[in-house]
């Protein structure tokens, strides 16, 4: 089963059944982000396991967009634009001389193995250069549900909102 989502406000919430008795709670769905240079951190919140499948997708108010899809080879919890990182066999690859900072916002979603899938989020980026270095080292912005550590955000997983690589078990 496909976790279904819909956008509200730039964050998108759970809006699926596993037992019709015991709705999933209707949370954010987040992932993390910090700029890095020229490149860009996604931090996962709560673990990936391996075969893990990321896809991230960048876009521009001109419908011109940028897709890295990624598998994990191991358990990850961040992912490096443009380059993935060493962790991940690339699926589909960014166009070469990518910037992110040229497009408008970016959405991440997880396909876990043996677990349901969670729809995208969508994050904006704007202002995320110059908002990054306001904030400690190890601090991502988590969309609305603000700056905060990845270990932050993976304890307040099924609380207040979800990491993207939560795991749906149907």
């Amino acid at each position: 089963m496909l976790v279904g989502a819909a956008g509200l406000g730039g964050c998108f919430f759970v809006d699926a059944l596993s037992d019709p008795a015991e709705p999933v709670p209707e949370l954010p769905v987040v992932f993390g982000l910090r700029a890095d240079g020229a490149g860009l951190l996604i931090a996962t919140g709560w673990a990936c396991p391996a075969e893990t499948v990321l896809s991230v997708t960048f876009s521009r108010p001109d419908e011109r967009a940028a897709y890295l899809e990624v598998a994990a080879l191991a358990t990850v919890d961040l992912i490096t634009v443009p380059t993935a990182g060493d962790s991940f066999t690339v699926e589909r690859a960014l166009p070469d001389g990518f910037d992110w900072a040229e497009y408008q916002t970016v959405n991440v979603s997880a396909a876990l193995p043996q677990a349901t899938a969670w729809g995208a989020v969508a994050v904006d980026l704007d202002g995320l250069a110059e908002n990054t270095a306001a904030h400690p080292a190890g601090e991502y912005y988590f969309g609305e549900a603000g700056w905060m550590t990845p270990q932050a955000a993976a304890e307040r997983d099924g609380q207040d909102l979800f990491t993207v690589c939560t795991p749906w078990d149907e």
